[in-house]
C-alpha cells in the first residue's frame, strides 16, 4: 500500500499534475474514498496539517501522502470497503 501511496502516477500525482489545489485534492480523495465530501471541521483541520507541514520544510505532496495514508487506514474508509 506504501508503494502506491507514494507513486508518482497515483490519483495524487494526476491531481498535482493538473495542478488541483489542496482543497480540491483532499475533496476529491474524500469522495472516492468516502463517497462524500469532507466535513467543514475535516476540511480545517486537514489544511491546518497541511500548513503545518509546509511551513516546516516538508514537500507539499508528502503532506498529501499523509493525508491520503490517513484516510486509507480510517476506520471509515474500512467500513466502507
Amino acid at each position: 500500500v506504501r508503494d502506491k501511496v507514494e507513486a508518482r502516477d497515483n490519483v495524487l500525482g494526476e491531481m498535482l499534475e493538473r495542478d488541483s489545489s489542496d482543497d480540491d485534492i483532499v475533496t476529491e480523495l474524500y469522495k472516492r474514498a468516502y463517497a462524500r465530501p469532507p466535513s467543514d471541521d475535516e476540511l480545517r483541520t486537514i489544511m491546518r496539517f497541511i500548513a503545518s507541514e509546509l511551513q516546516a520544510g516538508r514537500e507539499r505532496r508528502r503532506a498529501l501522502e499523509h493525508i491520503l495514508w490517513a484516510v486509507l487506514n480510517s476506520r471509515e474508509f474500512l467500513l466502507n470497503h
